[in-house]
């Protein structure tokens, strides 16, 4: 944000101004003391219960911030909506040339207790794809606003090197009839031959889902299900584990991130060990070989990120973010317990029903 020159925006799920995220509002206010163009966007149901709320608006304009808030509830100014709708999207552009995206919200690591902390990751992307990610906070911007953004057509290529990353940007949301983001999950995980990573806060998946990755344990891909020991909401933690008996039968590995840490962090990866994906010809014809894949974002794989959040991911189809998502995999396994079936089972029958019981209100979580 110091670097920048012309414009920043910021669109985030939860925000609050408080002693760590301090020095990020800081630096908003020296870059409109530079002249440089503020716009911030934040969730209103997201961040309203936070401390700080009520006087977040205030201190931003007291800085000279434009902002907006995202699905706002306003009942005295005749704006009403789904309440059970969010904006959980997380990016930054800077001057059109940088971006940022990722899992990490706008808020102190501890925010929702005093002993547990949240591990998410950010993400900085240079190049064409930056475009993509403006386009995304100029629609969400004139759709809280009215105004529009004059957008960059397109930045300069500065070619390809051995680390280039081939990425596109899948924006979702409940005005996307087709549920872009599950569909791309489910490619991806028809997609993997040999190894499949799954890194996600809350897993709950739907039929298509679910019959999507146990497939692939049953065809010899190696499945790891990355989890939180215990995530943040109760009845979230208990509808994602009423799956875990199904998929430890299938052969999938579950490895949980040991609290008092919540894994925050969003991402899959298909064949992430393979190379890159030079075709093959044999006597029978062109066979593709074994081609990694990752897609990372603020997508959860759950019901609530398919069809009621606002998300945006970003698919990789080639470049070095692959290697690093599977190093950082690396080092979440290296701290994580691996549950077994056999330690499955001996489960009580009350963790069994309270399981099976918010199973039925996962649609709703």
């Amino acid at each position: 944000i110091d670097q920048a020159q012309r414009y920043v925006y910021v669109e985030i799920y939860i925000t609050s101004w408080d002693e760590t995220t301090d020095p990020f509002f800081q630096a908003l206010a020296r870059a409109r003391q530079r002249g440089v163009e503020v716009k911030f966007l934040f969730d209103q149901i997201g961040s309203f219960k936070y401390k700080g709320y009520r006087t977040l608006g205030k201190r931003l304009s007291e800085i000279d911030v434009d902002w907006r808030l995202m699905l706002p509830l306003q009942i005295h100014k005749a704006r009403f909506r789904r309440p059970d709708l969010r904006n959980h999207r997380k990016l930054v552009v800077i001057d059109g040339e940088r971006g940022f995206i990722g899992s990490l919200n706008l808020i102190k690591r501890e925010y929702k207790t005093t002993d547990r902390y949240w591990i998410d990751y950010m993400v900085e992307l240079t190049g064409p794809i930056v475009v993509s990610l403006q386009a995304v906070f100029a629609v969400d911007w004139y759709t809280e606003s009215g105004e529009y953004i004059e957008m960059l057509t397109e930045l300069e290529d500065t070619g390809e090197t051995p680390d280039t990353n081939y990425v596109q940007l899948i924006p979702s949301g409940p005005g996307y009839s087709t549920v872009p983001n599950l569909r791309m999950f489910i490619s991806l995980i028809h997609h993997a031959k040999s190894r499949l990573i799954i890194c996600s806060p809350y897993f709950v998946p739907d039929e298509s889902l679910l019959d999507a990755v146990t497939t692939a344990c049953y065809r010899g891909v190696r499945v790891e299900l990355y989890v939180s020991q215990r995530a943040d909401q109760f009845m979230v933690d208990h509808a994602q584990s009423s799956y875990y008996q199904s998929l430890l039968e299938a052969g999938i590995h579950i490895y949980q991130f040991p609290k008092p840490f919540v894994l925050h962090s969003k991402f899959v990866l298909a064949d992430p060990d393979a190379g890159r994906a030079d075709p093959e010809e044999t006597d029978e014809g062109i066979r593709l070989k074994s081609h990694p894949l990752a897609a990372f974002g603020s997508s959860n794989l759950d019901m609530r990120s398919f069809g009621l959040n606002y998300e945006s991911t970003m698919l990789v189809a080639q470049g070095d973010l692959i290697t690093e998502f599977n190093e950082l995999a690396a080092n979440y396994r290296a701290v994580s317990h691996e549950l077994t079936l056999e330690e499955w089972n001996k489960r009580g029958f009350f963790r069994r029903y309270i399981d099976n019981v918010m199973r039925l209100t996962s649609a709703l979580q």
